[in-house]
């Protein structure tokens, strides 16, 4: 299988990583430099959204 990634913050770059390692051909696309921008939004959004206290709680 060939993966795409959009995004190169921590969340896109462990995700392209992740699937890197298990064999898969992978494509990761950032539109700035890797890593420059922060995931702190999307990680918020995830957790709120979340019914888990446990992701609350981080």
């Amino acid at each position: 299988m060939k993966v795409a990634v959009i995004g190169g913050g921590i969340n896109g770059v462990m995700t392209a990583w992740a699937f890197a390692r298990s064999g898969e051909a992978v494509d990761l696309y950032e539109k700035g430099q890797l890593m420059s921008a922060t995931s702190r939004s999307s990680s918020n959004w995830a957790r709120a959204r979340s019914n888990s206290s446990r992701l609350r709680a981080l």
